[in-house]
C-alpha cells in the first residue's frame, strides 16, 4: 500500500464528531475521561472517588477508590445519537440535549444489557469491586 492510500485509509477512520478525547489506545481515553468526570466532580465538592486507574481486566475499564479506600469499578460509556452523528458527518452541525430521565433510561438499558452478559456477572460477583455508580 503506498502512503497516500494508508493516510488516505487513515483519514477514513478519523472519528467525525467530538474527537476531544479520541485516542488509538482505549483504556488511555477511557482514563482520561474517568479523571476529567472525577475532576468536574472534586470542583462541585463531590470527592467521593480517588486515584483513578486502568482496570488489568476489562470489565471494569477503571478502578478508583472510595474515600473510605474502598476498590470500585468502573465502566466508561458514551452517549450518543446516531442521528446526530450521521448529520454532523455531512455537515450539518446539530447537538442531541439528552434530558435527565433518557440519560437514566440509557443507563439502566446499558446496565441490563451488561449485566444480562454472563462474564460480566459472574467477574461483578467473584472480584473486590464494591459498586457501580451511575452520577447524574
Amino acid at each position: 500500500m503506498s502512503l497516500n492510500q494508508t493516510i488516505v485509509q487513515h483519514l477514513k477512520r478519523i472519528r467525525r464528531y467530538m474527537s476531544f478525547f479520541e485516542w488509538p489506545e482505549k483504556q488511555i481515553k477511557e482514563l482520561t475521561v474517568l479523571r476529567y468526570l472525577l475532576e468536574s466532580m472534586c470542583k462541585d465538592g463531590d470527592r467521593r472517588y480517588h486515584s483513578p486507574h486502568s482496570s488489568q481486566q476489562d470489565p471494569p475499564d477503571c478502578i478508583a477508590y472510595t474515600e473510605v479506600g474502598d476498590m470500585v469499578g468502573i465502566e466508561v460509556t458514551e452517549l450518543v445519537s446516531e442521528t446526530a452523528i450521521r448529520e454532523n458527518q455531512k455537515g450539518n452541525e446539530i447537538y442531541r440535549d439528552w434530558r435527565p430521565a433518557e440519560v437514566t433510561a440509557r443507563i439502566g438499558e446499558l446496565l441490563q444489557t451488561a449485566l444480562l452478559h454472563e462474564d460480566l456477572s459472574k467477574q461483578v460477583v467473584s472480584e473486590a469491586h464494591s459498586f457501580y455508580t451511575v452520577r447524574r
